[in-house]
């Protein structure tokens, strides 16, 4: 899951003859670096994800060198924190690593799946990591998979849907442009076919799963340049028929650049349809030196947002030095709380670029930008961007990048990984790591779509209000429905905590008199 700390500041606008500036805030975390101690690695690439199962368990991969782990994590258990890393099973040169969690459909453990490719044996492999909870760790599973052997091309990534087999897909491109998929599920743990899918490069997959729609979204970018994004019936890959596609958004470079290494996102069916998607991709205009960070998205489908360009709904214009390596994906209260968009911006070769320009900007720095959207991808509110790390400092030449981002299975949390290079700061070289709480507000009640205090607008409903309670599973199952009174609520809960096993439920409240959704998260059951 590449390729994700609400913030709230002021965004100043000053119109100037005969151009616009935009002043935006460039905000640093508050929380400090974390790092998963693994040395020199290479880091070109990471991948993280995380679950809340109960316990929490995050997991982030990168790229090590030849004497450094590549595989991490950190998982909650109440109180307590559990941190590690383990090595790859190949012990070549591994780029392009990518990580997924997955709950095996019988005996409930969590698994970690791994992709990458192996240089030096020229193959892409699959590995599982196991929890194991009596040493509170990850141990390997001992399961491992050869995808395929051949020369790499540009990417390979890999993706869950939370249904009740754990299924998986995988996506990969090779030196002759052709790109493949391998999908699978936990419980069986077999791999349906390797299949050739199209012509392209730099592929991307997310998963969507509610009981009826089992879908595999893909993207990557054609022979013409264009952005393809493309479903495909998880069933029909299974049966090993890739030839019936349906093709979502088909669309060239808008801004005069060329697009490469899109990533695209889904949310979970609790809070989403699968119609709901998200696409985020590099512009580069080179010639001109331009570089954008272009988004697409469901609801306005071939109409791009541009996040980096100090247009609305852009909160600076940034495009004059390089921007990269996207990263996105969806928040667990989706829509309550949207979507979470990143990216490298690199002013390492342009000294004072944009000094004296933008509040709080580090010059000659290269670091990753998060801003938090909506449910249709757009910055909210005032968007100004978070600075990822806290150990960049101003004109020095310090960089950090390759940002990952994950929270759509993270209960009120996003959890980034990034590679922390400090070049004339002190001397680190590692994986970087950062679980921001809070991210959701899920700990009240939320009204779907509204950035209001829906907590109050709930407690202002009075005792004998008529309420529809629904409450789900975490993949978005619907378990109980009934018509109630809002004094009925807690009694209704203990009701169904009699019939179910303990575990994290979504609870969803419909007004009948207003029409609005709250939403929560809540720990139910015995």
């Amino acid at each position: 899951m590449k390729s994700n700390f609400k913030l709230l500041v002021i965004l100043i606008l000053i119109l100037m003859y005969p151009f616009q500036i935009v002043l935006a805030q460039f905000t640093n975390p508050i929380l400090p670096d974390q790092a998963f101690s693994a040395g020199n690695v290479y880091g070109r690439n990471t991948g993280c994800d995380i679950l809340d199962y109960g316990d929490v368990y995050r997991v982030s991969v990168w790229e090590p060198s030849s004497t450094t782990q590549s595989f991490g994590w950190v998982v909650t258990s109440g109180v307590t924190q559990y941190m590690g890393t383990l090595p790859f099973t190949a012990t070549g040169e591994i780029i392009d690593p990518d990580v997924c969690l997955l709950i095996h459909p019988s005996t409930l453990g969590i698994y970690a799946a791994v992709v990458y490719y192996d240089m030096t044996n020229t193959e892409w492999d699959l590995e599982f990591y196991e929890w194991d909870a009596t040493s509170a760790q990850f141990v390997s599973a001992s399961i491992f998979y050869q995808l395929a052997v051949g020369s790499f091309g540009t990417a390979i990534n890999i993706d869950e849907n939370k249904s009740s087999d754990s299924e998986f897909a995988i996506i990969w491109d090779d030196v002759d442009d052709v790109i493949h998929t391998t999908v699978g599920d936990m419980g069986s743990l077999v791999l349906y076919n390797d299949l050739q899918l199209t012509s392209g490069t730099h592929p991307d997959v997310s998963m969507f799963y509610d009981n009826s729609n089992d879908v595999v979204h893909t993207t990557y970018i054609d022979g013409n340049g264009d952005l393809q994004i493309v479903d495909y019936d998880f069933a029909d890959l299974v049966a090993g028929n890739a030839t019936s596609p349906t093709t979502i958004l088909s669309q060239g470079p808008q801004n005069g650049g060329v697009y490469t290494y899109p990533r695209i996102a889904c949310p979970l069916a609790s809070g989403g349809s699968v119609t709901d998607w998200t696409v985020v991709v590099e512009e580069a205009d080179v010639s001109n030196s331009l570089y954008y960070i272009v988004g697409y998205n469901n609801a306005t489908a071939n109409t791009q947002i541009i996040y980096n360009d100090g247009n609305s709904p852009s909160p600076a214009d940034l495009t004059l030095v390089p921007n990269y390596y996207v990263s996105v994906c969806y928040d667990n209260n989706y829509p309550s709380d949207g979507i979470w968009v990143g990216w490298q911006f690199d002013d390492t070769s342009f000294p004072y670029q944009y000094n004296g320009v933008y509040s709080g900007i580090i010059d000659e720095a290269g670091y990753p930008l998060v801003v938090k959207c909506d449910e249709f991808a757009v910055p909210i509110g005032t968007p100004d961007y978070l600075q990822v790390p806290t150990s960049i400092t101003a004109n020095n030449g310090d960089f950090s990048g390759f940002l990952s981002l994950a929270g759509r299975n993270g209960v009120d949390e996003l959890f980034l990984t990034y590679q922390n290079i400090i070049i004339n700061g002190s001397n680190v070289d590692d994986i970087n790591f950062k679980t921001i709480t809070g991210a959701s507000g899920i700990s009240t009640l939320r009204t779907s779509g509204s950035t209001a205090n829906s907590y109050e607008a709930f407690d202002q409903l009075n005792e004998d209000a008529p309420l529809e309670l629904e409450i789900l599973s975490m993949e978005g199952k619907l378990l109980y429905k009934k018509q109630i009174l809002k004094q009925d609520i807690q009694n209704k809960l203990s009701e169904f905590s009699k019939y179910f096993s303990s575990s994290i439920y979504i609870v969803r409240l419909t007004s009948f008199e207003t029409g609005k959704v709250y939403r929560y998260k809540t720990l139910l059951g015995q």
